[in-house]
């Protein structure tokens, strides 16, 4: 059981460019076009109001890949796995202590031996030294693959307010036109002429 989750935990971050470097490569990419995004908005809507624009030029911030979300679903299922296997390992219990210090011949010897035991920090066996490991490195990377998940939500949050928001302009702006337009036409002689609506302005 430990060496399936040792292999397959080599198998995504033991080499360089590995899966997992490449899931994380990869929603970096996408921060740093959102946040880009972000700023020419900013940018565009300042300058339109300088303008006494509408401010037209913002875009939508992209979308992660569709593969990008399967491979981290498929990673999440693999981690979550591996850290139930983890589970049920446990932990892995202490040696025994050995016998040679048990009996010692003096009374010096036991006082020796007493005081060392009490300041000296056992070291764990290697098995526990790989199971910690393996510990740290599963939970480590549910928790970013948790966090990058949190990071989309708020973006697609983000985004359906500035969404709301456009629309909301754009409502607004449409109904300002159309009280400008039934304006001049009652400032006219009262008939309505025939020809292209530009006209009428």
């Amino acid at each position: 059981m430990l060496d399936s989750v040792v292999s397959g935990l080599w198998a995504l971050i033991g080499e360089p460019g590995g899966k997992y470097a490449r899931l994380v490569g990869g929603f970096e990419q996408w921060v740093g076009k959102v946040e880009g995004m972000v700023v020419m908005r900013k940018r565009n809507a300042a300058a339109a109001h300088g303008k006494g624009e509408d401010g037209g030029g913002e875009l939508f911030i992209p979308q992660l890949s569709q593969a990008w979300r399967d491979e981290a679903a498929a990673m999440v299922r693999r981690l979550d796995d591996w850290r139930r296997k983890l589970r049920v390992l446990g932990d892995v219990p202490e040696l025994p202590a050995s016998s040679s210090s048990s009996t010692p011949s003096t009374t010096t010897t036991t006082t020796t031996t007493a005081a060392a035991a009490e300041t000296e920090t056992p070291t764990p066996p290697p098995l526990a030294r790989v199971l910690d490991a393996c510990r740290t490195l599963v939970h480590g990377m549910l928790a970013e693959l948790d966090e990058m998940e949190r990071v989309e939500r708020a973006a697609a949050a983000d985004e359906m307010r500035w969404v709301r928001e456009m629309n909301r302009r754009m409502a607004a702006e449409s109904v300002s036109l159309t009280d400008s337009l039934s304006g001049s036409r009652r400032a006219g002689t009262g008939e309505r002429k025939a020809g292209a609506i530009w006209r009428g302005f």
